[in-house]
C-alpha cells in the first residue's frame, strides 16, 4: 500500500516540465489563443459593451470555454489520445458547477477557493479524454488529485498569480486612458495566466493517467 501511494504521486517539477514540454510543441496553438482571448476581450470591453450591457461577461466566459476546449483538444490529440470530442455544452456545464463553490471558496479565503481550484483542475481533460459526463469528470478529478494537491496548486500558483497580478496593475494604470490598443497590452498577462491554466491542467492530467490505468488493471 504504502508502495502504490508512493508510486500515486507527482511532483511540481514533473507538471513544469510537462507544461514546458507542451509548450514546446504547441507553441503557435498558444499563442493563437493567447491572441485571440486578448482581442475578444479588447473587443467586448471597447466596442460591444454598449449593446451587450451586462452580457459582455457571459459571452467573453462562452467564448473563452469554446478556445479552451479547442486547445485542450489539440493538446490531448498530440499526446496520443484517441477519439477527443469538442464538447462545448458540458464543458459550459462544469465551469458553472464548479464555478460557483470556487467564487465562494476565494471569497471567504484564498486557501479554500485554490485548494478547490486544485481538486477540479483536470474536470475539463477528463471530459475531452475519456468522454465522462460532467459530474463524473468533476467526482473523477477530485478523487484523482487527492494525493496531489500542493504539487498542484504551486503549478496553478506558477501559472496563474504573476501574470494575473500584473495585469491587474497595467490595467489600473491605463484604465484612465480609454485607448483599446493600451488596454489590450493590459489585458495580455490575464490572458496568458488563463492559457498557461489550461496546459497545466493536461500536464497534471497526462502525468496521472499513466497512474490510474495501472491502478485500474489491479482493481479490475
Amino acid at each position: 500500500m504504502q508502495r502504490q501511494a508512493a508510486e500515486g504521486r507527482i511532483t511540481i517539477d514533473q507538471i513544469v516540465r510537462r507544461t514546458l514540454a507542451l509548450l514546446e510543441t504547441t507553441w503557435i496553438e498558444a499563442l493563437f489563443s493567447i491572441v485571440l482571448l486578448t482581442g475578444l476581450r479588447v473587443w467586448l470591453a471597447n466596442i460591444a459593451s454598449a449593446a451587450l450591457g451586462d452580457g459582455v461577461n457571459i459571452v467573453t466566459w462562452v467564448v473563452s470555454v469554446v478556445i479552451q476546449c479547442e486547445l485542450t483538444r489539440r493538446l490531448l490529440l498530440n499526446l496520443g489520445y484517441p477519439g477527443v470530442r469538442r464538447r462545448y455544452g458540458p464543458m459550459l456545464a462544469i465551469g458553472i458547477a464548479t464555478g460557483i463553490p470556487l467564487v465562494i471558496g476565494f471569497v471567504l479565503l484564498a486557501l479554500p477557493g485554490l485548494y478547490m481550484l486544485a481538486r477540479w483542475a483536470i474536470c475539463d481533460v477528463v471530459l475531452l479524454a475519456e468522454n465522462t459526463g460532467g459530474a463524473e469528470s468533476i467526482s473523477t478529478s477530485w478523487e484523482r488529485t487527492r494525493s496531489n494537491v500542493p504539487p498542484i496548486m504551486a503549478a496553478l500558483i506558477l501559472a496563474y498569480v504573476p501574470s494575473s497580478i500584473l495585469g491587474s496593475i497595467l490595467l489600473g494604470l491605463t484604465a484612465p486612458f480609454g485607448f483599446s490598443w493600451v488596454f489590450a497590452f493590459a489585458a495580455l498577462p490575464t490572458q496568458i495566466a488563463w492559457v498557461l491554466g489550461w496546459y497545466v491542467a493536461v500536464a497534471v492530467y497526462h502525468e496521472l493517467r499513466p497512474q490510474t490505468r495501472e491502478l485500474e488493471q489491479i482493481f479490475a
